[in-house]
């Protein structure tokens, strides 16, 4: 059996090999989470915390668990010496996602002050006109955030669906974008919740119909063609109507 140094170095170096086929510990750990949630509710199963409140799996418990999976194999066999290695190596990899996930707790028990109102993608309506609005613009017009300011009366960039002015005067160098574009201030705009259906990216979960079962899914494939009613694909079932897509669970 290795020495104890032998032991951390194979450790070592399959951590620092991990990333460049996997991806860092945190993003592939939270994948590996949501696919055991989406397992466990196929399943009809629902985890609750102390107080009986529903919880998923996360990243952390990914981690915990895959340390708890060798530690059961070596009561069984603990001259196992690759069970050692996948301890340590998963609990070093352990270390940073909850680092990770600390950071990012931190980070938003940290911001003051309420939310910003809007924020780049967001799908907004045009609820009354600015004061310098263009002849052509029409309140009920839609668009999207381009960009958003946090400071000035006129911070938010909104790209209009509709061509109201045939040449952008307010930001030439959006390029591709001219007699969309309009800067706008947060008072005249209000967010619009788009469906699930048109939110979901690759990677999320969604919750869905099939037939009379509601079940869930990874999102393997999404199709922007304009028009089309099919826009999401979920692993191991295909493509989803887009009426039939109920929610984003994760």
């Amino acid at each position: 059996m290795n020495t104890r140094k032998e032991i951390l170095e194979k450790a070592l170096d399959a951590v620092n090999k991990r990333p460049k086929a996997y991806g860092p510990p945190a993003e592939n750990f939270e994948r590996i989470a949501r696919r055991w949630n989406v397992h466990l509710q196929n399943r009809g199963l629902t985890l609750c915390d102390s107080n009986g409140a529903p919880v998923a799996l996360d990243a952390v418990d990914v981690a915990t668990m895959s340390v708890d999976l060798k530690l059961a194999r070596l009561e069984e066999t603990p001259d196992h010496e690759d069970s050692w290695v996948d301890v340590a190596g998963y609990g070093a990899c352990g270390a940073e996602v909850a680092r990770v996930a600390a950071s990012a707790e931190t980070t938003t028990t940290a911001q003051e002050g309420p939310a910003p109102k809007f924020k780049v993608g967001d799908r907004v309506r045009l609820s009354n006109l600015p004061p310098d609005a263009h002849p052509g613009m029409r309140i009920g017009f839609l668009g999207r955030v381009l960009r958003a300011r946090e400071y000035g009366s006129m911070h938010v960039l909104v790209e209009f669906d509709e061509d109201f002015n045939g040449h952008d005067g307010h930001d030439r160098d959006v390029r591709g974008k001219d007699g969309h574009c309009w800067w706008c201030s947060p008072d005249v705009l209000e967010v619009v919740e788009e469906p699930a259906w048109k939110r979901a990216k690759v990677g999320d979960v969604v919750r869905f119909r099939a037939g009379c079962d509601l079940r869930s899914g990874e999102v393997s494939e999404v199709d922007d063609t304009p028009g089309d009613r099919w826009r999401v694909a979920v692993r191991g079932f295909g493509w989803v109507h887009n009426d039939n897509v109920e929610e984003i669970v994760a």
